[in-house]
């Protein structure tokens, strides 16, 4: 297996976070994390054992990291470019939208809620896939 780490971001209209707590923007970066990954994940881009993780949230601008491992096979960029493709798609950024304004109605900040309630992401862009090797190391032992 390969992992490959890629960066991208979220343009986003309609999401003011200039009044956010520390545990505001922190909840919102759960809510994106949750709601790109859940998208790649239900369009068979990426393995459920993928992550994503937010990096920086902004009114406008939502960064990301993208961590998937992939077959050896896989070109990696070919790869990339269908999740770009994807990501770039509207039905994909309505339902990313779609997501963080479900995710954040149920938050217990009004203000995270009413940030969000028109929330719609608007363009996206993927970087280049950086690739490392995976080793899985299995030991086996016997207590007595």
């Amino acid at each position: 297996l390969i992992q490959v780490t890629t960066s991208g971001s979220l343009s986003v209209t309609n999401f003011d976070t200039t009044s956010f707590t520390a545990d505001e923007t922190a909840e919102a970066f759960t809510f994106f994390d949750d709601a790109i990954l859940e998208t790649l994940v239900s369009q068979g881009l990426v393995s459920p054992g993928s992550s994503v993780v937010v990096t920086s949230i902004s009114s406008g601008s939502i960064q990301y990291n993208l961590i998937t491992h992939v077959d050896a096979s896989v070109d990696t960029t070919s790869a990339t470019s269908e999740i770009q493709t994807a990501l770039s798609s509207s039905s994909t950024m309505t339902a990313i939208s779609t997501s963080v304004i479900t995710a954040a109605s149920t938050s217990s900040s009004t203000t995270l809620s009413t940030a969000t309630e028109s929330l719609a992401v608007s363009s996206s862009a993927v970087g280049t896939p950086i690739e490392s090797d995976v080793f899985k190391v299995t030991t086996s032992g016997e207590f007595s």
